[in-house]
């Protein structure tokens, strides 16, 4: 009996022993790359390289709780995460933009798209993001598919004041996303084009910083060189291989890498009081036009300022903003075509004290201590689609239960329950054979 029992329990606990082997290696993991931006899906992009790693200390996880920690530590995102990580496995898309991951332990991966691109050209990345295989909450599933928001390059204009005196500095800003180096780690070109309103002059206190894992403030004509045009009243800013190289270094280790530039302006004291003087930035990065001829920056309604005159007809504040609806080559003479532009930013001309009345299209007010940024497209975690790409790569979903995702842990759960119940009683009952044999003996 004792010889039985024995092969039973190791039979039990080969079977325990192995329960590991069946609750893995069952998940896959679709990634879709397209060439849309944002919550647009283009057509498919083969021959991009998709790397994942799982955090080796979390669980599956619901997505909204994904989304707020890397919202709350970017790091999380990159090769710096507090996570302990897996090894990387590495899929390339093929002709649909189809990278399938199968075999996949459940938990939570980071997914980041590896560079390829090579040279001077214009690409759009896709976000990292992490994602929890299996998916779980609503939309369960243990195939799970994902279409990465691709990262366009945000492009935004700030300022410090919006309602200014005579001779009243304000401090103009102008924050720049950087597109990821190229295959073989480098960034190709890089700069800032302010044309500022001719009613604006430029008071200077320049500054150019990168902002990254940690802020790097760069040096002029080191890092970069700086030019004003007195003709066009234009800023240029370009980076130079040195800042080109630093940049490139903070993309690869950050994500979310801004160039922060910054410097002093004002209005000019023949400006009307009351009247809005917008202005909006441009970026010239990879694979953009580079044409940074001055002439190439000027409006279509410049006109030479002069002592007595406006440079432009006094317009509505909407007007000020948005003198024409198309942002393409009509709105300034070439410089759209070959450059990102930031949001319109608009200053007011006050009186000392005065305070200006609420105008349409600025959040809150005229008080704001800043400009309030566009809205950026989440950057942490994509959804499922309610589609799967193709025929060919496409699984069967299994039903939208919270049970479907964790059916194989818990039928391991009733069999091994099942199993040590059995050796419970096979134990209870050898015991009691064990003391019916001693009483016999006893009694004899």
């Amino acid at each position: 009996m004792s010889r039985r029992l024995a092969c039973f329990f190791a039979l039990v606990f080969a079977l325990l022993g192995a329960a590991p082997a069946i609750a893995q290696g069952n998940y896959t993991l679709t990634v879709v790359k397209t060439d849309g931006i944002g919550q647009e899906y283009g057509a498919p992009v083969s021959g991009v390289p998709f790397q994942i790693n799982q955090l080796l200390d979390m669980p599956p996880t619901q997505q909204a709780q994904l989304a707020e920690m890397a919202q709350q530590n970017i790091a999380v995102l990159t090769d710096d995460s507090p996570h302990p990580m897996g090894p990387a496995t590495t899929v390339v898309t093929n002709s649909e933009g189809v990278a399938r991951f199968v075999g996949l332990a459940p938990g939570v991966y980071l997914v980041r798209e590896q560079p390829y691109r090579v040279g001077n050209v214009d690409y759009i990345e896709a976000t990292p993001f992490l994602v929890s295989v299996p998916a779980i909450g609503e939309r369960a599933t243990n195939d799970v598919v994902i279409r990465p928001k691709n990262q366009p390059l945000p492009v935004y204009k700030e300022t410090d004041k919006f309602c200014v005196t005579e001779n009243d500095p304000a401090r103009l800003q102008v924050v720049t996303g950087v597109p990821a180096p190229d295959r073989d780690g480098v960034l190709h070109q890089y700069a800032i084009v302010d044309p500022i309103d001719p009613r604006m002059k430029y008071l200077g206190n320049l500054e150019v910083k990168i902002q990254g894992q940690q802020d790097l403030l760069l040096v002029v004509d080191t890092d970069y060189s700086f030019a004003f045009d007195d003709t066009t009243n234009s800023v240029l800013v370009q980076f130079t291989e040195a800042g080109l190289a630093k940049l490139a270094a903070a993309r690869s280790d950050h994500p979310e890498t801004r160039v922060i530039t910054s410097f002093d302006a004002t209005v000019h004291d023949w400006v009307a009081v009351g009247e809005v003087v917008p202005n909006t930035a441009y970026l010239i990065p990879d694979g953009w036009g580079f044409d940074l001829k001055p002439q190439a920056f000027r409006p279509i309604w410049w006109v030479t300022p002069t002592e007595t005159a406006p440079v432009r007809p006094t317009l509505t504040f909407q007007q000020a903003l948005f003198p024409l609806p198309d942002k393409k080559v009509d709105s300034l003479s070439g410089l759209d075509s070959v450059a990102i532009p930031s949001n319109p930013v608009a200053i007011c001309k006050c009186l000392p004290g005065q305070v200006p009345p609420p105008f349409p299209g600025i959040p809150g007010g005229p008080a704001l201590p800043i400009t309030p940024r566009p809205a950026e497209p989440g950057s942490s975690v994509a959804q499922p689609p309610a589609t799967t790409p193709s025929q060919a790569d496409r699984q069967p979903l299994l039903p939208r239960l919270g049970l479907a995702l964790t059916g194989a842990n818990v039928l391991w759960a009733i069999v091994s329950a099942a199993l040590l119940a059995i050796a419970g009683w096979a134990l209870f009952l050898l015991g009691k054979r064990k003391r019916e044999r001693s009483d016999a003996e006893e009694r004899s």
